[in-house]
């Protein structure tokens, strides 16, 4: 199964970084927002709620181009993409959706605890870390770039 076992691809080319891309030109755009328009944390705090919500309804976009491809699956749910690798696979990206989606209402329902931006965060970071199991790419490779930088982010936290 694991021909080539690779401790992380760190080809800066194909590092597959495009969600913590994302998640820091949030960041910085979020930062901007609170100078030009201080709201005294409310745009930060409703940024980070939005993040599970936007990442989850963007796992769509990758499931239906067929990019981010599961592991080889042969259970319920399997699919197969038509410029794809021509196996059965698990649907990584709507396991994602779905599971973002989760953590989105579940952190609407404790969005006035003190410690919800710190919370969405950690549960972000740590179900980007599990989930990226489930992608194809650790056929080959031990922990994948974007597991590396979960683990970063949530040692930053």
């Amino acid at each position: 199964m694991w021909k080539n076992v690779y401790i992380f691809n760190a080809s800066i080319l194909t590092a597959g970084l495009s969600a913590y891309g994302g998640l820091i030109g949030v960041v910085i755009a979020t930062i901007i927002f609170e100078k030009i328009l201080p709201s005294k944390g409310i745009i930060i705090k409703y940024t980070i709620l939005s993040l599970p919500l936007v990442y989850g309804l963007t796992k769509i976009g990758c499931s239906i181009v067929g990019c981010c491809g599961g592991i080889p699956y042969e259970g319920i749910f399997k699919v197969k993409y038509i410029n794809g690798l021509n196996v059965w696979q698990i649907p990584v990206q709507i396991t994602e959706t779905l599971v973002f989606l989760l953590i989105f209402v579940l952190c609407q329902l404790f969005k006035n605890n003190k410690k919800i931006n710190y919370i969405v965060l950690i549960l972000v970071s740590i179900f980007k870390f599990l989930l990226d199991f489930l992608r194809y790419e650790h056929i080959e490779t031990a922990i994948t770039n974007n597991q590396v930088f979960s683990i970063l982010y949530y040692l930053l936290l």
